[in-house]
């Protein structure tokens, strides 16, 4: 039996359809923030007053790399990313050290990020979106002076 959506989702249809979230197709939403205002309240801004010049930092769920511009450009740091989103990643390159398209849902931690260090891992804006976000903070976390 084959249904249109209309039809699926209408009142008089009683049968619920199942659909694995997996197969469903899926096309990346793209978040563009403001750039970051040094004095402003949102979290980016108060997350990037805390960070000491110069600093090696893990962005996590990067996006088109707001944080990783102010970082690289204002603080000089130096800024590697994480995000699961390609077309972010590649709106976010030019401000990043290294980037990985890495789906936090399901898969394991890249293993050449294994080998790296950090000052500072943000995670910011990211864990609400996460279905067990104690997943992703259960990863070891190796400062670089270890």
């Amino acid at each position: 039996m084959r249904l249109d959506l209309a039809t699926a989702l209408s009142d008089n249809f009683s049968t619920r359809i199942r659909i694995p979230y997996e197969s469903v197709p899926h096309t990346p939403h793209v978040y563009n923030r403001p750039p970051i205002d040094p004095q402003g309240q949102d979290s980016l801004a108060k997350i990037a007053r805390r960070i000491q010049p110069g600093s090696l930092v893990l962005d996590v769920g990067c996006g088109v790399g707001t944080l990783g511009k102010y970082l690289s450009e204002s603080l000089h740091c130096v800024v590697d990313g994480i995000d699961a989103n390609h077309i972010e990643l590649e709106a976010a390159r030019p401000f990043y050290r290294h980037l990985w398209e890495w789906d936090l849902e399901r898969e394991h931690l890249p293993r050449n990020l294994q080998k790296l260090r950090y000052d500072y891992i943000v995670c910011a804006d990211i864990l609400e979106h996460l279905r067990e976000p104690g997943r992703l903070l259960q990863l070891p976390a190796r400062p670089t002076n270890s």
